[in-house]
């Protein structure tokens, strides 16, 4: 099987080889932490989201929860809950610590109520199977 001679870096002035995706190892882009793990196509990840929740942060500075300078505009409502993406009513200011507290918190509740509904589900499902080997 024929293979592609080397290539040098695509970075200006680097005479390294290229290694993946035509950069040396040197050069290569650094992954984000996945802190911020954006579905794409849901709004978080746009220009217009990072215009207006920087502008909500500079109208209000401070964490609603600690008083603390405010890093994270946060969804009231959250977006996994059915939360508006761009109503400001359904908006907060927070600072990270308070956020990820926040965060975790709605996580576990719907995680609860996710738990819940299946258990009602498998005893909803026994039941109607009783009733249906119950029948003449």
């Amino acid at each position: 099987m024929p293979t592609r001679a080397p290539m040098r870096c695509s970075v200006l002035d680097c005479d390294e080889l290229a290694t993946n995706r035509g950069r040396c190892a040197e050069h290569q882009r650094k992954r984000k932490s996945g802190a911020h793990r954006v579905i794409p196509g849901d709004g978080r990840n746009t220009a217009r989201w990072r215009t207006e929740s920087t502008q909500y942060l500079r109208t209000n500075p401070r964490c609603r929860v600690c008083d603390g300078p405010a890093t994270v505009v946060d969804h009231i409502v959250e977006l996994a809950d059915s939360g508006a993406m761009w109503d400001h009513a359904n908006w907060s200011p927070l600072c990270s610590p308070c956020h990820d507290r926040k965060t975790r918190q709605a996580a576990l509740k719907r995680a609860t109520r996710l738990t819940t509904l299946r258990h009602q589900d498998r005893n909803t499902e026994t039941l109607a199977s009783q009733l249906w080997n119950q029948l003449p």
